[in-house]
């Protein structure tokens, strides 16, 4: 075989398998796609809107709808529903009568005496009856001789009786308090006033 005919040969071989070579360039392959596999989508995310402006905001799941934060319900008076109270009407802070000055005949007193002298309520008694005060029976303080000075003791709304009984006893001003539970007396006798007689007032 010359070199003219390998020359022929190699020619005819070049020209068929570029044929088949593009032949296999033009099939159209076919690509499978599964159609369980999720389809990933890019969901917007929420735009941002200032409180009471009143502007739609687009809801993420794509419908379309808005929602307008403006609306969905009444607004409510925080002030509605229930009376108003005034902290500084100062009326119904307490049970605190304010203090007046009776009629004698109006004060009920019971005088105690808180010494070991003999007689000496009866003795005070007797001059505040004189004075027009509504005396009671005179008592002892239990135990006898329980009081270190004199004590006049008020109940709510009679200070100023109290102070007027003390002056009139020649009691100090101090001696003047509201009437305590812990009062050494058995029965004070619904008493508005109760003077207990110490020794500073009452001699031997």
């Amino acid at each position: 075989m010359n070199a003219a005919t390998r020359g022929v040969i190699l020619a005819v071989a070049a020209v068929v398998l570029g044929v088949i070579v593009l032949g296999q360039g033009f099939d159209d392959p076919t690509v499978s796609v599964d159609a369980a596999a999720p389809v990933e989508t890019a969901t917007p995310e929420p735009t941002a809107t200032p409180e009471g402006s009143g502007e739609a905001i687009p809801t993420p799941d794509g419908s379309g709808e808005t929602t307008d934060p403006a609306e969905g319900g009444e607004t409510t008076d925080p002030g509605e529903g229930g009376e108003t109270t005034d902290p500084g009407d100062g009326t119904d802070g307490g049970d605190t009568t304010p203090p007046v000055l009776h009629d004698p005949s109006e004060v009920r007193v019971l005088v105690v005496n808180g010494t070991t002298t003999s007689g000496a309520a009866g003795t005070v008694n007797n001059e505040l009856i004189a004075l027009g005060y509504n005396g009671l029976s005179p008592t002892n303080t239990n135990p006898i001789g329980a009081a270190e000075a004199t004590k006049v003791y008020y109940a709510d709304g009679f200070e100023l009786d109290a102070r007027q009984l003390a002056q009139s006893l020649n009691a100090p001003a101090t001696s003047v308090e509201p009437l305590p539970e812990d009062v050494p007396v058995d029965d004070l006798q619904e008493a508005h006033v109760v003077i207990i007689l110490g020794p500073d007032l009452v001699s031997g």
